[in-house]
């Protein structure tokens, strides 16, 4: 799909406000007065109203939210006016691209790199609508780019570098292959423990351990899902100590976490005795080859020191919203997790993060994702990824909305399911792990350019801000709207909510009532899609059950055909699973 042939579509019109003249408002009337002046201003299809909102207010309304109290409503303004005010909206636009030039440099001369990739990612978003007037800067926002990747490099502030993914990450990986030895100095194994009482009566005890990397004098690079829950503690004690090769043990507290990626970064309250850089360490993920030698090496069931020998099954796997991650098939067990994947020159090329229990399938984090994470994670972030806020399928013309997020920014522009996303920025959207990994490497807050179809076969192109994905977004959705209206972003089917029928079945001692719901629409290729749930089914809602990061949901389905007064319930009892990680949300 080429999406910029053909008819090239407009910035969506949404209906105009109609605006109260100020005149009103500043009129010293009794209140009833004023209140009928406002209703009849508001109500009134006038001349005047409708002609004291030209393409001057458009303007100067516009330019008063590109530097105000909401830079959002600015685009939100371009979104619904640009068919109206074609020309105006084009002046914005490239008033809007000299601010950011103006921002990306101020934020370069104040070495406020991060945000200066922010601005960087808006100029380059800005340069996709091919504008007349901005496309001739391309040479100039390449230099620009250049400009922040030197001074990333000179400042150490390495991980924009791979931000950026910028040609100089080429010469960021040096040193000569290590030795077994030197690995297993930055080898430690992280152990958390955890006290709590139950009802301020019984104190309970637990423990766990996985495997950590020591990145720096007072730093170990660890899986988050080592120390997830305790980056926080509440109600609970919790001591987390890290053990050296040496036999040292130290005591350190989460320090940053990036919990969609696997990552966590603990401090120690020690010094170490390190010496090494990264660059020096680290391989880079990227020069990895399908059977190539590597190592797996950590700390399975607190047997220290184990290494184990495998090859790389593939350097790419796709993985939900992350983007890629490798594949290898050296024995990982429990207490890995945290630990090296070592290549055949025993550099370290991924942090081990999961795999299958009793298969020979198992992850990691290329260290090129890392590098362009664990510098905030150092500093004390959470670090997170952008996203749009929905979870979409692919069709013929890109990616159709499924389904909004409470939280989407494409909410605030009228978007809704079965709206198609054609392009990105320009890029067509024809693979959701593509626009997944795009999206993600953009700065969150940063502007994108969206050409949408919609549901009713109109055209529109509009600018977004791209919002922090959530933790855990199924989850907080549910806790936002009722359990039925997430069932098509968690389990890849939706009900009619509204048509929902009490029915009460036989249970052997018992009657017990359900609500049953209509399946409205089943997406090819879920779980529930494989179970045999169809359109016009009768679904009931059983238990919902959360274990980590996974839902586990209990129902009841009735096929077309069956009567709910002749089955045996236990017989149409089904158990549908939803990882945290959805395939398709974007």
């Amino acid at each position: 799909m080429d999406s910029t042939s053909g008819e090239q579509p407009q910035l969506r019109q949404q209906t105009q406000p109609q605006r109260v003249p100020n005149r009103i408002l500043k009129r010293s009337l009794p209140f009833g007065a004023v209140l009928a002046a406002l209703l009849l201003a508001v109500s009134c299809q006038t001349t005047e109203v409708q002609e004291s909102y030209n393409a001057d207010a458009f303007i100067q309304e516009v330019r008063y939210f590109f530097q105000g109290p909401d830079p959002f409503q600015a685009l939100k303004l371009l979104n619904e006016h640009y068919e109206s005010f074609p020309e105006a909206a084009g002046t914005l636009l490239n008033e809007l691209y000299g601010l950011e030039q103006a921002e990306f440099s101020r934020a370069l001369e104040e070495n406020r790199l991060y945000n200066a990739v922010t601005h960087y990612h808006n100029l380059d978003s800005l340069m996709s609508m091919n504008l007349p007037t901005i496309a001739g800067d391309a040479r100039n926002l390449e230099e620009q780019r250049d400009l922040l990747a030197r001074q990333a490099l000179d400042t150490a502030a390495f991980d924009i570098l791979f931000i950026l993914d910028h040609r100089l990450t080429e010469n960021f990986f040096q040193g000569e292959a290590l030795d077994l030895e030197t690995a297993s100095q930055l080898l430690t194994e992280v152990k958390v423990e955890f006290r709590y009482r139950v009802q301020d009566i019984v104190e309970r005890r637990a423990e766990f351990s996985g495997s950590g990397i020591i990145v720096g004098p007072r730093h170990i690079l660890t899986a988050y899902h080592v120390v997830q829950g305790f980056d926080n503690p509440r109600n609970t004690e919790v001591r987390i100590e890290a053990r050296t090769s040496g036999g040292r043990t130290f005591t350190a507290e989460v320090k940053g976490v990036d919990t969609l990626n696997d990552l966590a970064v603990l401090q120690l309250e020690e010094t170490l005795p390190f010496s090494m850089h990264m660059r020096s360490i680290l391989g880079d993920s990227s020069e990895l080859k399908q059977g190539e030698t590597m190592y797996s090496y950590g700390h399975p069931y607190g047997y220290t020191d184990s290494l184990s020998r495998g090859i790389i099954s593939t350097v790419s796997r796709p993985a939900a919203e992350v983007g890629n991650v490798i594949q290898f098939d050296a024995n990982s067990a429990p207490g890995n997790s945290g630990g090296m994947m070592l290549g055949d020159d025993f550099r370290i090329y991924g942090l081990v993060s999961s795999g299958l229990s009793g298969e020979e399938i198992n992850f990691a984090i290329p260290t090129r994702t890392i590098l362009g994470k664990i510098q905030q994670l150092m500093n004390g972030e959470h670090t997170g990824n952008a996203w749009l806020g929905i979870t979409s399928s692919e069709v013929e013309e890109g990616l159709r909305i499924d389904y909004l997020f409470p939280s989407s920014p494409l909410k605030e522009f009228g978007l809704v399911s079965e709206d198609i996303i054609m392009a990105v920025n320009n890029i067509s959207a024809d693979e959701i792990t593509d626009m997944q990994s795009y999206i993600a490497s953009r700065s969150i807050g940063s502007i994108v350019e969206l050409q949408i179809r919609h549901a009713d076969g109109s055209s529109s192109r509009m600018l977004t801000r791209l919002h922090r994905r959530p933790d855990f977004p199924l989850n907080t959705a549910n806790f936002i709207q009722y359990k039925v209206d997430t069932l098509l972003a968690n389990f890849g089917f939706s009900v009619h909510s509204e048509d929902a029928r009490t029915v009460d079945f036989d249970a052997g001692n018992e009657t017990i009532s359900m609500k049953l719901y209509q399946v409205k629409d089943v997406l090819s290729g879920t779980q529930a899609y494989n179970l045999g749930i169809r359109p016009d089914d009768q679904i009931g809602l059983i238990a919902d059950e959360y274990n980590g990061g996974s839902r586990r949901l209990h129902i009841l389905h009735l096929p077309q055909g069956e009567n709910s007064l002749e089955i045996d319930i236990s017989d149409f009892i089904l158990t549908l699973w939803r990882s945290k990680y959805a395939k398709n949300i974007l």
